[in-house]
């Protein structure tokens, strides 16, 4: 009856640790020599990333840098090629840098010019096929799959153009596009 207790014993302290037998729960280990451990700070921060030097500048506190000569290229590039830019660069950008401004300009007024002309022979090419529907005369729908192909012209043109004056820009000449009605000065 002496081995029982001592058998309940060992599974006990078996059951407490939930270590097989022969092994032992190793003591905790010091930090290596220039591994120290940071006192917690406020916020979220990832652990072993700290942020140095960055002062967030109150609203209104300084001006806006101007460009670098590439930042420039780039905007100027962007306004060519994509609308909205040109838009974002003429409200946003007209202070940082004269030469982003003028290209800004150039970019849209083409982009307004090309939009109009589009809009407008799509809307003759509308009216020439709810007039003459009735009538299947083939000169009409002639002259309507004209006003179509017209437009798709006019479209790649755009583009076409927008391309030249994007690579212009990059490259650090400013481009003037052929035919434009200049409405922003």
């Amino acid at each position: 009856m002496a081995s029982s207790p001592r058998r309940r014993s060992s599974n006990h302290s078996r059951a407490i640790n939930n270590n097989p037998p022969g092994y032992q729960q190793q003591p905790p280990q010091q930090p290596q020599p220039g591994y120290q451990q940071q006192a917690p700070q406020q916020g979220y921060q990832q652990p072993g990333y700290q942020q140095q030097g960055y002062q967030q500048q109150p609203a209104g506190a300084g001006s806006a840098q101007p460009f670098t000569p590439s930042e420039a290229n780039m905007w100027s590039m962007l306004s060519h090629i994509i609308p909205i830019i040109s838009i974002i660069c003429l409200a946003a950008f007209k202070n940082r840098s004269a030469r982003v401004n003028a290209n800004a300009k150039e970019a849209l007024n083409f982009q307004i010019t090309m939009l109009g002309g589009v809009i407008a022979i799509n809307i003759l090419r509308a009216l020439f096929i709810a007039l003459f529907i009735g009538s299947w005369s083939s000169g009409l729908w002639t002259i309507a799959n004209l006003l179509g192909w017209i437009s798709t012209a006019g479209w790649i043109v755009w583009l076409v153009f927008a391309i030249i004056a994007g690579v212009q820009c990059y490259q650090g000449r400013d481009y003037r596009y052929p035919f434009a009605l200049r409405l922003i000065k």
